[in-house]
């Protein structure tokens, strides 16, 4: 039994090896292959190192110059911490064009004939290409949250890179070489092995970023390490002069940093890394802590921070930020507030950034925010003072006042002009101050007056909703006024959504989704006083649960597609994760389309029943003169479960000319039906990944992408329908046809038509984080220092700005700037420029501003910090538990990145005593910034008792939210799942042509098209027979 167990496990590699051959075969996409991946090592389990050694082999393989899909396979697989970055690292040097010449001076080859023939081979084989997309993958991964796990792994792979290095540099052309060997070595003439050469250096940056990288690299057993990537180094760093001085001056920085160098070097006591010693308690208990000073940038980065994507409000938090900022001092909280708001609006005007968000804060939010602080302090608040002097320190400039408005003309046209007005109003409106008080807090007779209505009820602005729906336009012309009223009516029409959700009322629902989906302006002001998970959940539960009236079967698609292209809308808007939605791990509808949905998997992994509609589809589609309602086969639950599957199999049975390209478009251009029209989130995003991935001409997918992207005739809602669509998949359409238009230039023209309609059409995400293009422009910007000086100069301007109290102009500020240098470099070496920046400002005499400044960079909210922080705040969990506390959830979904906290705290706890005599100074700084952060985020205070905000009528809608539920890992399937019978069947059911993994030709003709009976009995078939041959 052991021998044959152990001839079982021997057999692994090759059934390993046959499963990625029919995956490249297939073109099987990431989410079917991390499925089937996680099956097959259930079944067949080998080491790391055997798994990239097989999945490299198909890369030799393929008769391609470059399979995308192979870097994928080897990222999903990374990501799912099956294989290390170490093994890759090896495994591709062995098998990349890189090595080649040394393997050829091993063996002692001097036949010239032979060498010349497999020269000229590999002229069309260079991995040059492939190499940088895996390495360039395991960068982004890296930067993403995903390092070495433990420091045996971090070594191990730095020595990987190392061997790299050494390897790039020994084909460097200008080394002393005889001209063959140049002739050969010609890596650094070729645009791609510079990329290559260059995403070598920058790997090793960002591992030197994260904290399991830098432990191993200090250990005081790691001189071997340090001595290997210093000679290594000291080679790569001359070639780097010839494409990037700023990466070479990155890693110098680096080198001497941590003492990379090829010679003896003393490094501290390891033990004073993971331990805090005596010595260093009794340090930092002398440390004696001056009053804190509350610069105006510490609250006006805040804000900013909350505003630059996504609105991260969370009034819990906020509350409790402000209350441990001011200690309770709720006329500083007013007068701060009020200015820090102002100050946020001019500077987005100065930066011509989009104004309408802000202004909404400021004068819908920040009332009602106002209103609940006077109800709970236990002082009464002299509110008409507050704000008179908070408007004696805005910008007059930018807010002018009424009589300045008929003086200069320029004022007049300002975006601006009547936000003071507008402010003082609302106030009024929630009770702030007297009617009577307006004019002379304006200074002269106001040009506006209070609402007819006066300050709405939530209650009954959400009767109002549900009981008369087609009063539904005038409510949502009121959540984008400027009167104070959208944080009630916002909050009452999510209250009606959940309302239509629970009693199943999916007319009314379909056109509030519609309307709020198409005015993004309307979502972001709801997303000012509410959660995603507010109504996510009820819209889900919606969708999982609906029930298909067949008498109404267009109705009931109409319906069902634009509440289900709402929901897309909300996702694609502010890049949420299912925690971010309120969405607990299941089997749900909803989860499955928005991971899988633009997926297709083989059709013999699905039940019969999906194989009949997907029939009975094609049949609608390309056989039917136009869809019925008798034509309609099943639900849109299953219609928006399988429309990948669909557009697969009709587009392959065209590239096998099995169908006509004409029959096959008109076929498509039913799904421009408005019943239909949001299907084409779903086509659009397989097609996409398809013209990325085929090997084949191109010719018929592009044409059919642009005749869904450019429909000829298309008008009024549906045209409007139509673009929404085209904005939510705008950017990373942009991004896949710049890398097709770099691969087949044959088709510049029709990706360029293509291109134009996104372009013009702009996305619909409003999200801070970078595109990786920027990224790259970053990291190799030419300036002197790149993105960390630029951050330490923005934090000394602040500081600069801070200084001068008579200053009403507020500083140019960008929040994306700090984003980026965390995305880039990382939250250690982000947090030592802010320290840098400290020690600065010590000797300048303003370190106590300095420290607000920094204290506010490491508070302020973060995507990926923010369902954190909520949970964390409920549970009453201090700084410096956070990492203790098990009721915590990790920062965010598939997110493991350092945030500035947790670099804060691992900088505290590894002051050693050799940090305390090398620069005792710089210690007692760290200490200080810690003791600050800590202080400004303390759980928040409790109400006092007898005060509910419920009965408080202030504020509606907001207070502390719900707790999100923590969201468990997926669990994985048992040993008895049928899904490894799926395994089975793609190892034994499709056969892989030797030479190569793209589909082969087909000469057979479309012919005339049959009824439904299409199958046909083909194992290399990949459409299992919805086409007759």
């Amino acid at each position: 039994m052991a021998v044959a167990n152990q001839s079982g496990r021997r057999s692994y590699p090759a059934r390993w090896q046959r499963l990625l051959d029919s995956c490249l075969f297939r073109r099987t996409q990431i989410d079917e292959f991390e499925h089937l991946s996680e099956l097959a090592l259930k079944e067949f389990p080998v080491e790391s190192k055997v798994l990239v050694e097989v999945l490299l082999s198909s890369r030799a393989s393929a008769d391609v110059h470059w399979d995308p899909l192979i870097p994928k396979y080897l990222d999903s697989l990374y990501r799912q911490r099956r294989v290390t970055l170490q093994d890759i690292l090896k495994c591709l040097l062995r098998k990349s064009t890189v090595s080649r010449p040394r393997d050829e001076a091993r063996t002692g080859e001097t036949d010239t004939t032979s060498i010349t023939k497999k020269k000229r081979k590999r002229s069309i084989h260079d991995t040059f290409v492939s190499d940088f997309r895996i390495i360039q993958n395991g960068l982004m991964a890296v930067t993403a949250g995903y390092p070495p796990l433990t420091k045996i792994d971090a070594a191990k792979t730095l020595l990987a890179i190392a061997d790299w290095m050494n390897a790039t540099s020994a084909l460097n052309p200008d080394s002393q070489k005889d001209d063959s060997e140049r002739q050969s070595n010609r890596i650094m003439t070729s645009p791609d092995g510079v990329s290559l050469i260059e995403a070598l250096g920058i790997l090793t940056a960002g591992l030197l970023a994260t904290q399991t990288t830098i432990d191993a690299v200090v250990s005081n057993k790691a001189d071997d390490l340090r001595k290997k990537m210093g000679k290594a180094l000291d080679s790569y760093l001359l070639l780097c002069d010839q494409f990037s001085a700023p990466l070479r001056m990155r890693l110098e920085s680096l080198q001497k940093e941590f003492k990379l160098l090829d010679t003896d070097a003393k490094t501290t006591d390891e033990g004073d890394l993971t331990t805090i010693n005596p010595s260093f308690l009794n340090f930092e208990a002398s440390i004696i802590d001056t009053p804190p000073v509350n610069s105006k940038a510490g609250l006006y980065i805040y804000l900013n921070a909350m505003l630059v994507g996504r609105p991260l409000i969370d009034n819990g938090l906020l509350m409790a930020y402000l209350h441990n900022r001011y200690q309770g001092n709720y006329v500083a909280v007013v007068e701060e507030l009020i200015t820090a708001s102002f100050d946020v609006l001019a500077n987005a005007k100065m930066r011509s950034e989009s104004l309408f968000l802000k202004k909404s804060f400021l004068v819908n939010k920040v009332p009602s925010m106002l209103q609940e602080m006077a109800a709970v302090s236990p002082q009464p608040v002299p509110m008409e003072l507050c704000i008179s002097r908070a408007l004696s320190r805005v910008d007059a400039g930018e807010f002018p006042s009424l009589s300045a408005l008929f003086v200069n003309r320029f004022h007049k046209s300002s975006p601006l002009a009547d936000i003071r007005q507008e402010f003082v109003f609302s106030c009024a409106l929630h009770k702030l101050i007297p009617e009577s008080s307006i004019e002379p807090l304006l200074g002269e007779t106001p040009m506006q007056s209070l609402p007819p209505g006066g300050q709405l009820d939530r209650s009954e602005v959400a009767s109002q909703i549900i009981q008369f729906p087609d009063r539904l336009e005038q409510h949502l012309r009121k959540t984008e006024s400027m009167d104070g009223n959208p944080s009630v009516v916002t909050v009452a029409l999510i209250d009606a959504i959940k309302h239509f959700c629970d009693n199943g009322e999916t007319a009314v629902l379909k056109n509030i989704c519609s309307c709020i989906a198409k005015r993004p302006r309307i979502l972001d002001v709801i997303m000012l006083f509410n959660q995603p998970s507010d109504f996510m959940p009820s819209l889900s539960k919606l969708i999982n649960e609906w029930k298909w009236e067949k008498p109404e079967k267009q109705k009931a698609y109409d319906e069902f597609s634009n509440i289900l292209l709402f929901i897309f809308a909300v996702r694609c808007r502010y890049a949420l994760t299912l925690e971010d939605l309120g969405l607990e791990v299941g089997e749900s509808l909803l989860q499955r389309l928005i991971t899988q949905g633009h997926t297709s998997g083989p059709l013999q992994d699905v039940d019969e029943k999906t194989k009949e509609n997907v029939g009975a589809w094609i049949k609608a589609l390309f056989v039917s003169e136009h869809i019925s309602e008798e034509a309609l086969p099943c639900g849109p639950q299953e219609f928006y479960s399988m429309i990948s599957i669909v557009t697969s199999q009709s587009m392959a049975a065209c590239e096998r000319n099995r169908l006509a390209f004409e029959t096959l478009k008109a076929g498509f251009d039913n799904l421009l039906e408005p019943y239909l029209m949001p299907s084409l989130l779903f086509a659009l995003r397989w097609l996409e990944g398809h013209v990325l991935n085929y090997q084949g001409d191109l010719t018929p997918s592009l044409k059919i992408l642009e005749a869904l992207v450019k429909p000829p005739s298309i008008a009024g809602d549906a045209q409007e329908t139509h673009q929404l669509i085209l904005q939510l998949l705008s950017r990373s359409f942009e991004d896949t046809l710049q890398m097709i238009s770099m691969k087949h230039p044959a088709h510049t023209d029709a990706i360029g038509r293509i291109m134009e309609v996104f372009t013009a059409l702009g996305s619909y995400e409003q999200t801070p984080t970078v595109h990786h293009n920027a990224l790259r422009k970053w990291f190799t910007s030419t300036r002197s220092g790149g993105i960390i000086n630029d951050l330490l100069n923005h934090f000394e301007s602040l500081v600069f700005w801070c200084e001068d109290p008579l200053c009403t102009t507020p500083f140019s500020y960008t929040h994306c700037l700090l984003l980026t240098a965390l995305q880039i470099v990382g939250a250690v070496e982000v947090l030592r420029c802010l320290i840098l920046g400290l020690q600065r400002q010590a000797s300048s005499g303003s370190l106590e501003i300095a420290l607000d400044v920094a204290a506010s960079f490491v508070v302020a909210p973060t995507v990926e910090t923010f369902t954190r922080d909520r949970v964390l705040y409920q549970h009453q969990g201090p700084l410096n538990d956070m990492r203790e506390n098990k009721n915590i959830p990790p920062q965010r979904s598939g997110s493991t990145r350092m945030s500035l906290r947790d670099a804060l705290i691992c900088e505290r706890e590894q002051i050693s005593s050799e940090d305390l005599k090398r620069d005792e100074f710089r210690a007692q700084l760290v200490i200080r910034l810690f003791r600050r952060v800590n202080s400004l985020t303390m759980p928040p205070q409790p109400i006092p008792q007898g005060v509910h905000m419920s009965s408080l009528g202030v504020g509606v809608g907001v207070g502390v939210p719900d707790m999100i539920p923590e969201v468990p890992i997926n669990s994985t399937q048992s040993a008895g799942d049928p899904g490894i019978q799926g395994i089975q069947g793609i190892l034994e059911a499709v056969p892989v042509p030797s030479g190569g993994n793209t589909l082969p030709a087909s000469g057979n003709d479309m012919g005339g098209m049959n009824s439904f009976e299409m199958l046909i009995d083909d194992p290399d078939f990949m459409l299992d027979g919805f086409f007759p041959s």
